[in-house]
């Protein structure tokens, strides 16, 4: 039976830190999700396990000839794709049916939604039949229906499955083990997300508990520390003063005596101030050794003002994409103060809808922040050199704001190529330490982790310019917009 095992693996992209250190994992088969925050080390860990990165110690197994990865970028259709698109075997037409997706959509890739992309990306993998399949947050950019049509194709998955996603629902369907990667460790439960997570969160309270503990016990120790201390300058100093008071008329025996008695008292006082170091110290070493995560972020908030002009774009006629008509006949005005949910099912237009209203911007391109719901290959390390390059004073603006964000920037600024969650917290960083009018967000909530994503939930709530966001995630949509528009 396939299966993949981690032997004390460790990886590191630069000398700076490890990523991952001394990870030991047995994961047979069935689902396994991978969860963390933003950064932390998920693709890296699919990335050993596929070997497109070896470790720089330690050893990682894998159990199976066929191992495929479903990455989170989508741009072009694979073999698997191609593949499955072609063959007019019946489980060819039978997972095409189950996933709804039709053969020719291949020949208009470039026009297809992320969301039919996602679904042809993991019908491929699913059709090549590997041992091992790897897929990075597979749910991004898909509606509610293709997402229970995607779940119900991926139990049939008979081989070792690891996902690595922010979606709960689905790791909770999905999983029946999950690895947590955490400021480089890796830790595994045989539970579905929700139950290790309730442990995770048990052990984690019991850790803060015992730091505390740790601490009174450390503060014990100091005050009788100093207390010991200060008697043995006391005794001393009153010591001094009777010997100096004696003189010449106190008998040699006499003060040879109390100088005996000192001396006895001084060794009595040492070994319990030895002691008393010792008990210090072990106390100190306990505090330092538990390892209490805290963790990385706080409130944001958006910089500027309305435009000073009312009508900011307006769309009119018919919205197209790869010569395709979407909507026959659509009018969108977008004011200083609109707030609007664009929803709809995979292929409906929304994000044909945002670019064209950012082709369309003809107010100074500063004044706008389009996010499109899909990053390319090597556009994290493009976004962090455009931090890279702001003023000393706009990066370290922009940098406070990805820490706000949930990114620690010290490993941001270390890393070769950050992650889709990372890049997506540079581009929203940028946006934050400028004055927009208008933002354009296209699936802003894909590769956040859920701290991230309450955060810019409250900050966009208090945003006073234009809000247009196309998004699957509706509860995110109904805290920050006031009006809806349904394609399809």
């Amino acid at each position: 039976m396939p299966s993949v095992h981690f032997d004390s693996a460790s990886f590191a992209y630069t000398s700076a830190r490890d990523v991952l250190s001394d990870v030991d994992l047995d994961i047979g088969v069935g689902w396994t999700g991978v969860v963390g925050a933003n950064g932390e080390g998920k693709t890296t860990l699919l990335q050993l396990v596929n070997g497109s990165l070896e470790p720089t110690s330690g050893s990682v197994m894998v159990d199976g000839d066929v191992v495929i990865t479903c990455r989170q970028t989508v741009d072009v259709p694979d073999e698997h794709v191609r593949a499955l698109a072609e063959s007019w075997d019946p489980p060819a037409f039978a997972l095409r049916g189950r996933l709804e997706i039709e053969a020719h959509d291949v020949d208009r890739w470039p026009s297809l939604s992320p969301g039919e992309r996602r679904r042809w990306q993991v019908g491929g993998a699913l059709f090549a039949g590997p041992d091992v399949l790897l897929l990075d947050e597979p749910t991004n950019h898909l509606d509610a229906v293709t997402r229970d049509a995607l779940i119900e194709a991926l139990r049939r998955f008979d081989g070792v499955g690891l996902v690595v996603s922010h979606d709960r629902d689905l790791l909770d369907r999905l999983t029946d083990s999950t690895i947590r990667v955490r400021s480089g460790k890796a830790e595994q439960i045989k539970a579905s997300y929700s139950v290790a997570g309730e442990e995770w969160d048990t052990a984690d309270q019991v850790l803060v508990e015992e730091k505390e503990a740790a601490k009174r016990r450390l503060a014990g120790a100091e005050r009788r520390l100093r207390s010991e201390r200060e008697r043995m300058r006391q005794e001393r100093s009153a010591f001094t003063r009777r010997m100096q008071g004696a003189k010449a008329k106190d008998h040699d025996l006499h003060s040879t005596a109390r100088k005996t008695a000192f001396a006895e008292g001084e060794a009595g006082a040492g070994r319990r101030l030895s002691k008393l170091t010792g008990d210090h110290a072990r106390a100190a070493a306990r505090v330092e050794s538990i390892e209490v995560r805290r963790p990385i972020g706080g409130s944001i908030e958006f910089r500027g003002r309305p435009a000073p002009r009312r009508i900011l774009v307006v769309h009119e006629g018919p919205l197209e994409a790869g010569g395709r008509v979407l909507v026959e006949d659509l009018d969108v005005t977008i004011e200083r103060d609109t707030r609007l949910h664009i929803r709809g099912v995979n292929g409906a237009g929304k994000s044909t809808l945002l670019r064209s209203l950012a082709d369309d911007w003809d107010l100074p391109g500063d004044r706008l922040l389009h996010l499109h719901q899909e990053l390319g290959d090597g556009d994290g390390r493009s976004w962090l050199d455009r931090v890279l390059a702001l003023p000393a004073d706009e990066r370290g603006r922009t940098l406070q704001l990805v820490a706000r964000l949930g990114t620690d920037p010290d490993d941001l600024l270390v890393s070769d190529a950050p992650s889709p969650g990372e890049t997506r917290k540079l581009a929203l960083a940028l946006a934050l330490a400028t004055e927009a009018w208008c933002l354009l967000l296209d699936e802003p909530t894909n590769h956040l982790d859920l701290p991230t994503v309450e955060r810019l939930e409250e900050a966009l709530a208090e945003y006073p310019g234009a809000v247009v966001i196309a998004t699957h995630d509706h509860r995110f949509a109904e805290a920050v917009t006031d009006d809806v528009l349904e394609l399809g």
